[in-house]
């Protein structure tokens, strides 16, 4: 089965991907040599994940013309990417910069369920309901922020931050409506659409943060996510200017709390034997 799954992840779509960047560099003027702090807030908005690839296989036990047992495993990965040009201080000067920022999320599951065929004309067409209990048990997130600073002619010097978290054991209820054409009596070609329902959120946990930033390009970021005290991500929920203050990410970054509810349309081929 091959198809879309669109889930709403509404913090991360509207709360994470929507966050800017806060940042402070040392500026060194010229003549004087004297160094000063530069604050700067470059914004790189993500599109929200409408939607992203669902690929899987099924098994059906059939009990009898009308009712089967479902045991099926499947995979979905969406994403975005997007490239803004500005400027920003590095190793002491305003320099031109490609700031590129990409997040990625993708999930493996596995599903119990009960299909039952309501209208059935027998070699040629088989309409149904269906009801599973779905277990997402491994969900990966990865979000990158690029930054190639322009040097000289043809020079670059690049630096990347990456973000990376974890989470499982999400339960989800889907029902499905579908139909399935036959070509033979051991081949049809079908296609569902269900929704599914989250019976609680998660939070990506387990984050980790890696850099590349060295000391003397002398510059600092206040990203969109950060790993909370507890190991799980939080999302900058503003616009706040870049400060040491330890209250920062207190007042102004929040716990993320997500859910996969959201409609799957499949298309399938089915063989059977």
């Amino acid at each position: 089965m091959l198809g879309i799954n669109s889930p709403g992840l509404e913090l991360l779509n509207y709360g994470e991907f929507e966050a800017p960047l806060p940042g402070q560099g040392r500026l060194t003027l010229p003549g004087t040599g004297e160094n000063i702090d530069f604050n700067f807030i470059i914004e790189n908005d993500l599109e929200p994940i409408d939607w992203g690839t669902n690929a899987g296989v099924e098994f059906q036990l059939l009990l009898n013309d009308k009712n089967a047992f479902l045991f099926g495993f499947s995979v979905w990965e969406g994403g975005g990417k997007s490239t803004v040009i500005t400027e920003i201080p590095f190793q002491g000067n305003l320099t031109r910069t490609a700031y590129e920022r990409s997040g990625d999320i993708s999930y493996f599951e596995y599903y119990l369920g009960l299909k039952r065929n309501f209208m059935i004309r027998p070699g040629k067409f088989n309409i149904y309901w269906k009801f599973l209990l779905r277990e997402i048990f491994d969900i990966d997130y990865k979000e990158e922020f690029v930054f190639a600073f322009q040097g000289g002619p043809d020079e670059s010097f690049k630096r990347v931050i990456v973000i990376e978290s974890q989470a499982t054991g999400v339960l989800m209820l889907e029902l499905a409506l579908g139909a399935e054409y036959f070509i033979y009596d051991w081949i049809s070609l079908g296609m569902d659409a269900g929704y599914s329902y989250g019976l609680s959120s998660f939070r990506l946990g387990n984050a980790s943060r890696k850099d590349d930033i060295q000391a003397n390009d002398n510059i600092r970021f206040k990203l969109p996510s950060i790993l909370g005290p507890d190991g799980t991500l939080k999302y900058l929920t503003e616009a706040a200017p870049f400060s040491d203050d330890p209250a920062y990410e207190e007042d102004f970054y929040r716990p993320m709390n997500l859910k996969f509810d959201g409609w799957r349309v499949l298309f399938r081929v089915n063989f059977y034997f």
